[in-house]
């Protein structure tokens, strides 16, 4: 059966796409205000997941940034679980971690680093600070 908590894992997870998508496209919650036409704290409650989003303002989304609706949905669904099944429910959701604006800052700085060793030396300075921060 399908639980009310799974709905809310999937509002906060189309929240932080567009939240993702705001930062890396460097506009404000109130510039894109504007562009919808509601208050800043309307978007910031959509990307918090509070609020629901109707399909015209998913839309809307889509447009300014000129993504596929398919994009929101990304990382919802566990891949390796069939969507439906006769005797299943729907897949299991994966686990949504919010990130902060300074999480995502991070991650797509460090999706544009284009090498390999480079981001493998990003992770181990990473991992010597969090082992820092626990020996403290």
């Amino acid at each position: 059966m399908w639980d009310k908590t799974n709905l809310v894992d999937i509002e906060t997870n189309i929240g932080q796409q567009l939240k993702m998508l705001r930062i890396s496209k460097k506009i404000s919650q109130k510039h894109l205000a504007g562009l919808m036409g509601i208050t800043y704290q309307q978007v910031q409650k959509y990307e918090n997941g509070l609020n629901r989003i109707s399909v015209s303002r998913l839309w809307q989304y889509c447009r300014i940034f000129n993504i596929s609706p398919d994009f929101l949905f990304e990382g919802i669904l566990n891949e390796d679980a069939p969507i439906l099944s006769p005797d299943k429910d729907v897949a299991p959701l994966i686990p949504n971690i919010v990130a902060s604006s300074q999480d995502i800052k991070l991650m797509l700085a460090f999706q544009k680093i284009g090498s390999s060793e480079k981001k493998a030396l990003m992770i181990k300075v990473c991992e010597a600070m969090i082992e820092e921060q626990e020996d403290a």
